[in-house]
């Protein structure tokens, strides 16, 4: 019986991966070559192209900042949230009027049934400290709580945040938490 499966005729399967295997060498080399040609490619576009290579092959021993260009917000960083260079980060300065509020704005249905939940409000602080504009990140999960969030956000009273010794305006994220003891 063993020499019969032995004799059998291949499947149509098995010739076609036998044909696959036999022909792997000369897909590696083209391959290779792709890699070969793209690599030429590229290096022969990054000489040619003004900007990313240094004209006329000269070497470059320190590069002159003053001639950057200062990148311009073309809007009012308090439009929408977006990342600022900040040295000293606003410190809560109403701490305990934060918490007592945070009591009195918890919605008394809410409370009783024993549902909280956890806003994520984003804070926009301009140079004095003060909150301009804030906005939920992350819902609580119920619109009462958010709404309450929003409320209990405008009353809270920030240092101003610093930049090499000035004061700039930031945003920043703060969880506003819900919960029964």
């Amino acid at each position: 019986m063993a020499v019969a499966a032995l004799a059998e005729r291949r499947s149509l399967l098995e010739q076609r991966i036998r044909t696959l295997f036999s022909k792997a060498p000369e897909v590696r080399m083209a391959q290779a070559a792709f890699l070969v040609f793209g690599a030429i490619l590229v290096v022969g576009v990054a000489v040619l192209v003004p900007g990313i290579a240094n004209e006329g092959g000269q070497e470059v021993d320190e590069i002159d900042v003053n001639i950057l260009p200062m990148p311009m917000l073309e809007e009012d960083p308090s439009a929408a949230p977006i990342w600022m260079n900040v040295d000293v980060y606003p410190v809560l300065r109403n701490r305990d009027e934060m918490a007592r509020l945070l009591e009195r704005e918890y919605p008394p249905l809410l409370r009783d049934a024993g549902i909280g939940g956890t806003a994520n409000v984003r804070f926009f602080i301009d140079e004095t400290g003060e909150v301009v504009k804030t906005q939920i990140h992350t819902s609580s999960g119920h619109a009462a709580l958010d709404d309450a969030a929003m409320r209990i956000a405008q009353k809270y009273d920030f240092s101003p945040a610093t930049n090499k010794d000035g004061a700039v305006p930031v945003w920043i994220s703060l969880d506003i938490m819900f919960s029964t003891r």
